[in-house]
């Protein structure tokens, strides 16, 4: 990994004591808006939370994750519905398939309602030559996952109810087991550089906010803390860095048609960025078929603007501003800003040429730090920081 092999290249530190803490801040950009979408956009994941309004996750303090990092590092839709009235779940998964419900308005299992059509996205990839796999929690691979199980959910994968997945309801069906597979082997793809073009992540119904479950007994705050734990192996992996794009929604509003949460997340996502347009799902729908390459646009696809406003042409450009040194007796303190936020994976702060930490923090998007450490020699101040792309930035001063 490009990351790994920066940060090892710092070698071990040597004897070391201090501690460092990390601040977001973001503030909304002044870019212009963009009509289209990136045409360097590389592999899709697509990760649906359950059942909650935006009213409920902006500025929760059971969202710490979502408000403190991911609405600073991505960019976010204000304005983002279900098709109306589209209520319950399923019907809007099976939107974010096939541009329409395809006559579903019920969350039954696909024994009842599978369909015969080949005329939704997944089969236009296969055909294309383009991969594309589905991980759910609480599935065991062993069998295509057509019924309820524990905190698994068929509905929330729709693909499942598409007879050219199943061949019509097989659970043995060789494409749907070799498709649809179990959460727990996506971190051994994303190591190993596996993971196909499209991923369509589905959570169990007690991390995505669906179900209230111990020990926390918060939807919001497990689908939180859930996101927390999984994002940065993604962020972390060539299929992000390389162009990649991260986009999380809700299905559908409470109450109400929304908004709902849409955030995307990518090197090219237009940091801390908030767009007031209005979106729906077949907005999200017909931004993969573009991102991927894919006609034709599919159901009511045709119809909606693609999510070109919550991209950049080009990758944020980051850089460091404001380092300043500061020394009482043998305590250095170190500041900084970090303009333009970007994926942290580490930092090294050195005196005199000699490394003061060990070089590596949680992956964030903070824009500004503050290190201390111990320090009784002289010499010259450097720091170098580490971003998830590989990309090294180095500055100094006294």
């Amino acid at each position: 990994m490009i990351v790994a092999a920066a940060l090892a290249g710092w070698g071990a530190p040597a004897a070391w004591r201090g501690s460092a803490t990390g601040m977001v801040s973001a503030q909304g950009s002044t870019r212009p808006v963009f009509s289209s979408l990136p045409s360097v956009l590389g592999s899709v994941f697509v990760i649906v939370m359950e059942n909650q309004n935006w009213s409920s996750i902006k500025g929760s303090a059971y969202a710490h994750y979502i408000n403190g990092t991911l609405l600073a590092m991505g960019a976010h839709a204000e304005q983002y519905f279900n098709p109306p009235s589209m209520h319950p779940s399923e019907p809007n998964y099976i939107w974010l398939e096939a541009g329409s419900n395809l006559g579903i308005t019920t969350d039954n299992d696909p024994s009842a309602n599978h369909q015969s059509t080949t005329n939704h996205l997944v089969t236009l990839l296969q055909n294309a030559g383009i991969s594309w796999k589905a991980y759910a929690e609480g599935i065991s691979g062993a069998s295509c996952p057509l019924t309820s199980t524990g905190n698994y959910a068929p509905r929330h994968v729709p693909f499942l109810y598409f007879d050219d997945v199943t061949a019509v309801n097989n659970p043995s069906s060789p494409y749907c087991i070799q498709h649809v597979r179990p959460y727990s082997e996506l971190t051994g793809d994303l190591r190993s550089n596996a993971v196909p073009r499209y991923v369509f992540i589905t959570p169990d119904l007690c991390d995505d906010m669906h179900n209230a479950c111990a020990p926390l007994n918060n939807p919001v705050q497990q689908g939180d803390t859930w996101l927390s734990q999984q994002l940065p192996q993604i962020f972390q992996s060539a299929a992000y860095q390389h162009g990649g794009v991260v986009f999380i929604t809700w299905d559908e509003g409470q109450g109400s048609d929304g908004p709902i949460g849409l955030i995307a997340l990518s090197p090219y996502a237009r940091f801390g960025y908030a767009s007031t347009l209005h979106y729906t799902h077949s907005s999200l729908l017909r931004t993969i078929e573009e991102t991927l390459g894919v006609t034709p646009l599919l159901g009511d696809a045709a119809n909606a603007s693609d999510l070109g406003d919550l991209f950049s042409a080009a990758p944020t450009s980051a850089r460091v501003t404001r380092f300043t040194v500061g020394r009482r007796g043998s305590t250095v303190r170190f500041r900084w800003n970090l303009a333009h936020g970007a994926l942290v994976a580490g930092f090294a702060v050195y005196a005199g040429g000699h490394r003061l930490n060990r070089g590596v923090i949680p992956i964030h998007t903070a824009t500004r730090y503050h290190y201390r450490a111990r320090w009784s020699g002289g010499g010259t101040y450097r720091l170098a920081m580490i971003l998830v792309s590989g990309r090294q930035i180095t500055v100094a001063g006294r």
